[in-house]
């Protein structure tokens, strides 16, 4: 995942957008995983949310809202 990509959390219905990776002490050198902070389409921002936690929506997904 990169800036910008487009999101779902993966626990709830939550949409949103990566705004930046951020460092994270349990993440470690050699691990795979990323964290972000996601800015959701209600405007609130998540801090700290675990790449296993966000699915990324691709643009051939219909949604409920289509």
């Amino acid at each position: 995942m990169k800036l910008g990509t487009l999101v779902q959390h993966c626990f709830s219905e939550k949409i949103g957008i990566v705004m930046k990776e951020v460092w994270h002490p349990l993440c470690g050198v050699t691990s795979s995983n990323q964290v972000f902070d996601v800015l959701w389409r209600d405007g609130s921002i998540g801090h700290n949310i675990w790449n296993y936690d966000l699915e990324v929506i691709d643009g051939s997904i219909k949604t409920r809202f289509s």
